[in-house]
């Protein structure tokens, strides 16, 4: 599950590069849109920090706070992916876990 600060005509750029990553986070991010069909493309991943990828002529990052966007001095919560469009920031998806229904019961 994944609640977000990022405007709702970017979700669909985000999960577009999303997709293109492995990382937990990143799916969180594209199963918010995945019937997206926005091309993407020069995409790079930075180990640690990241999915780069340019979409629409821009180019998005997605991934930790300080990768994303290079004036922070926070450090961000691994529970969270941030979302940044030509060096702009946009917002934050947060991440979360909910259980599936009888999963309290399991335990």
């Amino acid at each position: 599950m994944a609640s977000f600060t990022v405007p709702d005509d970017e979700i669909e750029a985000a999960s577009a590069l999303a997709r293109f990553s492995r990382h937990p986070a990143s799916r969180a991010v594209a199963a918010l849109h995945p019937a997206g069909q926005a091309a993407v493309e020069q995409i790079r991943e930075e180990p640690g920090n990241g999915i780069e990828g340019t979409v629409g002529g821009r180019v998005y990052r997605l991934g930790r706070q300080s990768w994303v966007d290079a004036r922070s001095t926070a450090g961000s919560a691994s529970a969270e992916a941030w979302l940044s469009a030509d060096g702009r920031v946009l917002g934050a998806f947060r991440i979360s876990d909910s259980l599936r229904l009888g999963a309290a019961a399991a335990t």
